[in-house]
């Protein structure tokens, strides 16, 4: 159902009548307005409880980005690429990364690692293969740049938003500043 009432607003009025599954927020780089939008999805997120997707029109969805973390954020937002990827075929790539060397302890790498195994385990087991990406940097540079090479890039929202709604995130950051669609899926 399309609402041209806030989002917030509309949902409200939907909870109490229907189920509501994924709430899909139209995403522009261009107009101010969808940008706006698009930044206040992760809080969108967090307050209904459900997946946002913010929609860029880079569907069909060939090409999966997910970040390789062991959080109960990065968990779900593996499980719903996973599931993503084996529904519609598509190649799935797992991006790890590490801190810039100044920020980052010693067990930054190793940890980086074993997040990736991780992801290509759970991966596996539904006959999904992943594409393992480790890389060393800032984690909204690297994450927009490699979004922009896909089609669809998960990310997971934590609950720990809800305190925070006015602070910019990761998510945030990564949904405004990506040309393509970002699914925002709810620990």
């Amino acid at each position: 159902r399309s609402t041209g009432a806030k989002p917030t607003q509309a949902l409200t009025e939907l909870h109490g009548e229907e189920s509501v599954g994924v709430i899909v927020v139209k995403g522009s780089r261009k107009k101010w307005s969808d940008r706006r939008r698009a930044m206040r999805a992760p809080s969108l997120v967090s307050w209904s409880g459900r997946p946002v997707l913010v929609s860029r029109g880079s569907a069909p969805y060939r090409k999966i980005v997910v970040p390789a973390r062991r959080t109960p954020s990065g968990r779900a937002a593996i499980r719903a690429a996973i599931d993503l990827a084996r529904f519609n075929k598509a190649e799935l790539v797992g991006v790890s990364i590490v801190d810039p060397i100044f920020l980052a302890g010693p067990d930054a790498a190793p940890e980086a690692e074993a997040s990736m195994a991780w992801l290509e385990e759970e991966a596996a087991v539904h006959g999904v293969r992943v594409e393992p990406l480790i890389e060393r940097g800032n984690p909204v540079r690297l994450l927009r740049k490699i979004a922009d090479s896909a089609d669809l890039m998960v990310l997971g929202i934590g609950s720990r938003l809800r305190t925070l709604a006015l602070r910019r995130g990761i998510g945030s950051l990564v949904t405004r500043g990506t040309s393509k669609s970002v699914l925002l899926v709810p620990a």
